[in-house]
């Protein structure tokens, strides 16, 4: 099979309901990532009095997203060409996150009361039979799914597990998610029809605890260990995949 790192994606849960698009907070944004020539946009957000207006920094390939929610920052980096943009490994996208942390921290200093870290990738060029391999591996099917190829299908698995990440002793979400989707993908400039595999990982502490805890030096120290727990868990799949 063939993996593709298809996006990673750093989640700091904190209250950013003061960091919204105004001029001052645009023109510091746009100088600070300029290197990465982000650029500003809007997205609408649902919240309890209703349709909020909150702000991402975009660059013009569909790569670097940082988006600003009422009550989260999401870091995210995309593949949007497969085979004709590098989004190079989770080290390379971890450096990056460390240098975002400290450029919106340093002008909006805060704690954060939840993490998280998802991967997404996909493995393609799989034919009917190493499809239903990885489904017998996953699944115990009923007859008529048993006997039958299946076209789509879907295993999500979550365990709640005590990890240490510094100073905190926390527990967390360890999110499995494994899917054959049919769908587009851009690869190599070209929209083509693809069935793959799809394997998404996502680790966060638990949701239970909101108390604002984490300062900069602990979220580097999370996705430093959530990293090495998400390779962890790659490594596991691959009995599943052989």
């Amino acid at each position: 099979m063939e993996k593709i790192d298809i996006k990673f994606q750093a989640a700091i849960f904190v209250n950013a309901t003061d960091i919204g698009p105004k001029p001052d907070t645009l023109s510091y944004f746009i100088t600070e990532f300029a290197e990465k020539e982000l650029v500003p946009g809007t997205f609408q957000e649902i919240g309890p009095t209703g349709v909020l207006e909150r702000f991402n920094l975009k660059d013009s390939k569909g790569t670097w997203n940082i988006e600003f929610s009422s009550s989260r920052i999401d870091i995210v980096k995309a593949n949007p060409n497969i085979g004709v943009t590098n989004i190079g490994d989770l080290d390379a996208f971890k450096t990056e996150v460390f240098k975002i942390i400290d450029i919106i921290f340093s002008k909006y200093p805060r704690k954060a009361n939840r993490l998280a870290f998802v991967t997404t990738h996909i493995d393609y060029n799989l034919d009917q039979e190493g499809f239903s391999k990885i489904f017998n591996n996953l699944f115990n099917p009923i007859p008529t799914y048993k006997e039958n190829e299946r076209s789509e299908w879907g295993s999500r698995m979550v365990s709640r597990i005590n990890k240490k990440f510094g100073e905190h002793s926390e527990l967390h979400n360890f999110i499995t998610e494994i899917n054959r989707v049919r769908g587009n993908l851009n690869i190599n400039s070209t929209i083509k029809n693809v069935d793959r595999l799809q394997v998404k990982l996502d680790i966060n502490t638990f949701q239970g605890n909101t108390d604002y805890r984490f300062e900069i030096e602990d979220m580097k120290t999370f996705y430093n260990e959530a990293i090495l727990w998400e390779q962890n868990l790659r490594q596991e799949l691959h009995t599943i995949f052989e």
